[in-house]
């Protein structure tokens, strides 16, 4: 049975009528991302006044296809393909000032209910905090960060899909200096990722890393790092046969680079790093990686009116696939936003994100060893006092080396928010 029209109507309308009774729902959750309160990134956070803002925002959004997979897939995995998705969620940004030391939150709790597949109806929470400190020219910030959400789909080969991935993480830094000249930086951090699904609980991990660099600072020259960094990653349930005996797994990553950070004028803001990485195994039969990792995010303001936005990374993460230790992920996303007035802007994007996967305990053609994520979107936005409306539309693409994993799915919403 498809979606019907009075489900749809319901839909729509429900997200409009909460938006405007309701002045403690937000603005999207990728606009809060980007505020950094770390007195180490951002300096000039120490002069801030304290503020607050509890924001909202209620998402409609009917998919084509919610189930990771092609309609076996979704069979097996007692999923129907389409779906309208309701999503409310409060935007939290909250900065306090005590004297020469600081604290933060910001993040989103929000609460995903599916409209056919109630078993995927998940809570969605992306919190980080976080307190400044400064010692003379020296500052320090103590971070802390928890996310909790339904585990992506498209990540496993089991029919079960009940698994919620909780991801942990503590860290401090620390830097030196007095905005121009060199600055010696460091940072240590852990983190702790797990599955509530007991078929995947062999894929939990810790990450224990640490980075040192020297920084040198210029208003016309921008911010040049030089840095290396090393990070551990076991996998506490996962034991892996090898030579006769058994060796718990996870990986050991070393690196060292450059990262630029520069204010072109009014026009171009960007931050470019180039690194050599070495990925080393704990378990011999699995191969590692020696190669180039990058990561480069640029702005461009053409006019007045007209936007783009370019993000391009290669890098090595953690694997949360059965089976995977790690993998390999270039992903490239180029963007333009027009602002039509001061109330109305249109936005549109396309991204592509390829994985490769690496692992002793890989089988070839049951696991996911590598796929590709195609996505091409666009919004309309209108803004109206205190709230705004988006409407947005969404392709993606995916193909794989595993049978049933390839999907396309098609997804068009309406977002209704405040903006405090």
């Amino acid at each position: 049975m498809r979606i019907t029209n009075l489900t749809r109507l319901a839909a729509f309308g429900g997200a409009g009528g909460l938006a405007i009774c309701s002045p403690t729902f937000a603005q999207t959750t990728s606009a809060a991302a980007a505020t950094d309160y770390s007195i180490v990134d951002t300096p000039s956070v120490a002069a801030l006044p304290s503020h607050y803002a509890l924001n909202g925002t209620f998402e409609t959004e009917y998919q084509t296809n919610v189930a990771g997979g092609d309609a076996a897939v979704a069979a097996l995995r007692g999923l129907k393909q389409e779906d309208v998705v309701f999503t409310p969620t409060l935007l939290i940004e909250a900065f306090k000032p005590f004297g020469r030391e600081s604290a933060y939150l910001t993040g989103s709790v929000g609460y995903n209910f599916y409209d056919r597949n109630s078993v995927l109806n998940r809570e969605n929470l992306n919190l980080d905090g976080g307190v400044n400190a400064q010692l003379g020219v020296c500052r320090a910030t103590v971070t802390g960060g928890y996310i909790r959400r339904q585990n992506e789909l498209e990540d496993t080969t089991l029919a079960h899909v009940e698994d919620v991935l909780d991801q942990t993480s503590v860290g401090l830094e620390g830097a030196c200096g007095r905005g121009y000249g060199f600055s010696p930086n460091f940072s240590v951090s852990q983190a702790w990722s797990t599955n509530t699904l007991s078929l995947l609980q062999s894929s939990n991990y810790n990450t224990l890393g640490g980075s040192g660099g020297i920084s040198y600072q210029a208003p016309t020259l921008g911010d040049v790092s030089l840095f290396g960094q090393y990070q551990t990653t076991t996998f506490t349930n996962r034991l892996v046969a090898f030579n006769q005996s058994s060796i718990q797994d996870g990986f050991d990553t070393y690196g060292g680079g450059v990262k630029y950070v520069r204010l072109l004028g009014a026009r171009i803001q960007g931050t470019v790093s180039l690194s050599y990485t070495s990925v080393k195994p704990f378990v011999g039969n699995t191969s590692g990686f020696n190669g180039v990792t990058y990561g480069a995010d640029i702005t461009f303001r053409a006019s007045s009116r007209l936007d783009f936005h370019g993000s391009f990374n290669r890098d090595i993460q953690p694997s949360n696939v059965l089976d995977s230790t790690y993998f390999l992920e270039t992903k490239s996303l180029v963007e333009g936003t027009y602002h039509v007035g001061s109330r109305l802007e249109a936005n549109l994007g396309v991204s592509e994100a390829d994985r490769t996967f690496k692992g002793s305990s890989l089988l070839t053609n049951l696991d996911l060893r590598e796929d590709t994520l195609k996505i091409i979107y666009g919004s309309l936005t209108y803004k109206l006092r205190k709230l705004y409306f988006a409407l947005s539309v969404r392709n993606e693409e995916r193909s794989t080396n595993t049978v049933g994993l390839d999907y396309t799915d098609n997804r068009v919403g309406l977002t209704a928010g405040t903006i405090f």
